[in-house]
């Protein structure tokens, strides 16, 4: 190891390849190479001394200026070479991945770019060597390689990629116009190309999903990158698989292709495999837990614990009839009903009138189940109209007692809908009306109904004025049309969102802890008693299922996973392709644009988009198949490739529902009028 060394009254410094040594009054101090970028020699009126980050280390005292510029020089190289070292060893990885690429006719995998990327060296290192560069005597290809520290190496992987695609399409061409029985398009052959570790396939039906596929896996089985008896395909159901199985090897016969060991099978198969093998016994999925027979338990598990508990019995039709179609967003604009005596579109209630807000209609609904008689939008016993009013009309009268109720569209923060122009100050004008005329007003806001124990809070109000409550959640419905959500539907939901908790491994405490951070927004009393009734329903299931013995789907693949994560057993597989029936339906938490559905229109497309991530995975690619629909239902297909255990513990943590999932893993070089409130007149 080099080293130089330097010298005063009270103080010595020496300088190595790997740190800076002071030594001062008999005490030293170390600074390390990685910590040695702030290191100056400064000269002050009081001479030279060496300063780190604008802080004094030492004085050098008896430094003369020759000694001060060679001190600077060595402490500038011993930064800057070993970061121009890295550079050069950081091109030669960016060059060497990229001309792999280009010779082997081989997409370059995100994940391969991402390594580089966490890899790069500081950008600013070329700002450093411009400053230093003739005093360090940098040769040419030094300079070069820490200028090509700011390379766009994304934009570089890409536009390789689109030369190996184009290479691909024209010299494969005659394998894509016979690996199925019509050729593949030019959209269907890219998505095969594109060879990325995880890619998405997001598809309408009849777009071609099975043949991009059939032809995956063909494709990496001509070009060698994986071997038949490592590539694995998962289908829905035990019909599905076979008919998949059937179609691989009458397609890879076409093309003369051996596909010997290739396996098409189920989700639960190939989970309940993994976890025999690495226990030493198969577990059994419940028989109640296919074709609709879980959703059918959840019910059998609401009515005994409806017959148990008073309590869930009420939670649960509360829920059901006045909080699961509420909105949490005051904004939110979706009348279902028009009142012919004011031409005005609203919201049906149970009691079979219109009204003008979701917060009044969950307040109207509450006093009809509750069999409280009142009046909407009764006028009001005095004359208040003037030349800025019109005749006042509360929201609510009830006879019984003489009071008014106004309900106000008010936020958490007790803010309007900006659209409300000088909302407050109508508040304020009939409060004062009521003030003046000495009759009794009660009120509301649509956050404490919604989020809060609004409902309560009013009944407990009314109460105490005279009014009586009698809850009954089977009064008969006045309005066909306001129809409440069906247990059935309710429990549908509970079912989907016990898919989301058990797939993500969520606890009570887990969900609280987001419910206080980034879905604060969506706490308070509508979803914790959402929370209340579907943790006991929780329960009582997994309950169930230790008693006979059984796993459900979610369980199954979970701890599968974790088998497969802790390196207990071997994958097998180098390629999963998985695809999985859609379950179209109202409920699902995942449909719309931001789940990467897709609104089937015109002609058939395909194409590759952005790389996406999703649960935090590496190299993903969007491929996207549009066609003309054959209904309005939207459609979601995804595509993932793994190459390892981790991928496929991944393949099984990460599953969505409803998708098609492909993998590839083969070695690569590492380096209206009417308003969720309105306001009132």
């Amino acid at each position: 190891m080099s080293f130089e060394g330097w010298s005063g009254k009270g103080w010595r410094i020496v300088v190595t390849d790997a740190e800076v040594m002071v030594v001062q009054h008999q005490r030293s101090v170390s600074i390390g190479r990685a910590d040695a970028f702030g290191l100056v020699v400064r000269r002050r009126l009081l001479g030279w001394s060496l300063q780190d980050d604008g802080r004094r280390v030492v004085r050098l005292r008896g430094m003369r200026k020759a000694q001060a510029s060679a001190l600077a020089r060595v402490l500038r190289r011993l930064v800057v070479l070993p970061e121009v070292a890295a550079a050069e060893a950081w091109q030669a990885s960016v060059v060497g991945l990229v001309a792999w690429g280009r010779a082997a006719q081989r997409w370059i995998p995100s994940e391969s770019v991402d390594a580089l990327l966490s890899m790069r060296p500081n950008r600013q290192l070329v700002d450093r060597v411009d400053a230093v560069a003739s005093e360090l005597s940098l040769t040419d290809d030094q300079l070069e390689a820490a200028r090509f520290v700011g390379t766009d190496v994304v934009a570089l992987v890409a536009s390789t990629n689109e030369t190996i695609m184009a290479a691909e399409l024209a010299s494969g061409r005659s394998f894509f116009d016979t690996i199925e029985k019509r050729p593949l398009t030019d959209e269907q052959a890219r998505a095969v190309v594109c060879f990325d570790n995880r890619v998405q396939v997001v598809a309408a039906a009849g777009s071609g999903k099975t043949s991009v596929m059939v032809a995956r896996a063909a494709y990496a089985v001509r070009r060698d990158f994986v071997a038949p008896e490592r590539i694995l395909m998962l289908a829905f159901n035990k019909a599905a698989a076979a008919e998949l199985q059937e179609r691989v090897v009458a397609r890879f016969a076409a093309v003369g292709l051996d596909w010997t060991g290739l396996r098409a099978s189920t989700f639960h198969s190939f989970g309940l495999d993994i976890l025999g093998r690495a226990t030493g016994e198969k577990p059994r999925v419940a028989s109640w837990i296919d074709q609709g027979g879980d959703v059918r338990m959840v019910l059998r598990i609401v009515d005994e614990l409806r017959d148990r508990s008073e309590s869930f019995g009420r939670r649960w039709d509360l829920y059901r009839l006045l909080f699961a179609s509420a909105p949490t967003d005051l904004d939110t604009h979706e009348p279902d009903g028009y009142d012919r005596a004011t031409r005005e579109t609203g919201y049906r209630t149970f009691a079979g009138e219109v009204v003008k807000s979701h917060g009044e209609r969950m307040i109207a609904n509450y006093l009809y189940l509750n069999g409280v008689n009142y009046v909407y939008e009764r006028p009001y016993v005095f004359n208040v109209a003037d030349a800025t009013h019109s005749q006042y009309r509360p929201d609510f009268y009830y006879p019984e007692i003489d009071v008014w109720h106004e309900h106000w569209a008010l936020d958490r923060d007790g803010n309007p809908p900006a659209a409300f122009v000088s909302y407050l100050q109508g508040i304020q004008w009939k409060r004062t009306v009521h003030t003046q005329h000495g009759t009794t007003l009660v009120e509301s806001r649509w956050a404490d109904v919604v989020f809060g124990d609004g409902l309560q809070t009013l009944q407990n109000e009314l109460s105490s004025l005279g009014l009586r409550f009698d809850w009954n959640p089977d009064r008969p419905i006045n309005d066909d049309w306001a129809k409440p959500m069906k247990h059935e539907d309710l429990a549908r939901l509970v079912r989907t969102f016990m898919s989301h908790v058990k797939s993500n491994s969520w606890t009570r405490e887990a969900l609280d802890r987001r419910l206080g951070t980034e879905l604060a927004h969506r706490s308070g009393y509508r979803t914790q008693l959402f929370l209340g009734l579907y943790w006991e329903i929780h329960d009582e299931w997994n309950r169930r299922l230790a008693a006979e013995g059984s796993v459900d789907f979610e369980d199954m693949l979970v701890r599968a996973a974790e088998h497969l994560e802790a390196g207990s057993i071997d994958c097998d597989y180098d390629m999963i392709m998985a695809r999985r029936q859609p379950r179209p339906g109202p409920t699902r938490p995942w449909s719309g644009e931001g789940a990467g559905s897709v609104s089937a229109r015109g002609g058939r497309r395909l194409a590759v988009d952005q790389p996406v991530r999703r649960r935090g995975s590496l190299g993903d690619h969007r491929l996207r198949v549009l066609v003309r629909p054959r209904t309005t239902a939207r459609v979601d297909d995804h595509v993932s490739v793994h190459a390892d255990n981790l991928r496929c513990r991944q393949q099984l943590r990460g599953e969505e529902p409803e998708s098609v999932q492909q993998a590839d893993a083969s070695s690569v070089p590492r380096p209206g009028s009417a308003r969720a409130d309105h306001p009132k007149r």
